[in-house]
């Protein structure tokens, strides 16, 4: 008996053991996946950006390389002055337009769908549909997407915790960032 008790153990922590690695490779191949998706999707830089050409493609480029972490430097910093130093209640949406031009997101006139409240339905019309596509689909709002952060006074750091709801006050860090995201889709390239 006890045997076949032990033996249950040690084929549990097995399956156990299997389920994680499975779920890890699963997990990995899903990354690579999303990240691919995610450079076919938003594209890299210009033909003739930068040090970019035409015969370079992003990924495998070593000057596309330089440039893409560059660029991400450069959107870092542009986010970070946003709200770091900042009361988290006094962040005007405006603090984010550095950031927006740093990251030229791709026109989606007449494809984007906003929606307040409807997370979830927004999402599972966008996905079954194809012919609209939400903010959380553009690059800044995909990364963005259920994050919270904010800065404070005097402080040169960047918090994740202890940072204003949605309601507690209209300037805070997340929500702004919400307001410029959606007006940088939805304004310059549809003629709004």
């Amino acid at each position: 008996m006890q045997h076949e008790a032990e033996g249950g153990r040690v084929s549990r922590r097995k399956r156990r053991c299997k389920a994680l690695v499975v779920s890890g490779v699963a997990a990995l191949v899903l990354s690579v996946v999303l990240a691919v998706l995610l450079v076919a999707t938003v594209g890299g830089p210009s033909p003739g950006s930068r040090n970019c050409t035409a015969a370079h493609p992003v990924p495998s480029s070593p000057t596309c390389a330089a440039f893409s972490k560059k660029l991400c430097e450069d959107a870092w910093a542009a986010f970070a002055r946003a709200f770091v130093g900042r009361d988290p209640c006094e962040v005007p949406v405006e603090a984010y337009d550095p950031l927006i031009y740093t990251i030229e997101q791709k026109s989606r006139c007449g494809r984007t769908l906003f929606w307040s409240k409807t997370k979830v339905l927004a999402h599972q019309f966008t996905q079954e549909k194809k012919c609209m596509v939400t903010v959380e689909d553009t690059l800044l709002g995909f990364i963005m997407d259920g994050l919270t952060w904010c800065g404070r006074n005097g402080s040169n750091g960047v918090f994740t915790t202890g940072c204003p709801g949605w309601t507690q006050c209209q300037l805070n860090p997340v929500r702004s960032f919400w307001g410029r995201v959606s007006a940088a889709v939805s304004g310059p390239h549809c003629g709004a």
